[in-house]
């Protein structure tokens, strides 16, 4: 499982659980940064990746993990 996460500069915004689509919109006209986290089965946060605006974000490279 993913979750896609993004939090402004100054760290008094921050949004969870929402699109790639939506992660790259906010860093787009509000800046800041935004990860996914790579979750396992056990519910475990195993890995994260940086979102950037340009390039493919869907990348894996872990599917020994699940």
């Amino acid at each position: 499982m993913r979750i896609h996460n993004w939090r402004s500069s100054d760290g008094e915004e921050y949004e969870t659980g929402i699109s790639i689509t939506t992660a790259k919109k906010l860093l787009k006209e509000k800046g800041g940064c935004a990860w996914t986290e790579h979750i396992d089965r056990d519910g475990c946060c195993f890995e994260t990746s940086e979102i950037k605006l340009k390039g493919n974000n869907s990348r894996v490279k872990y599917n020994h993990h699940l």
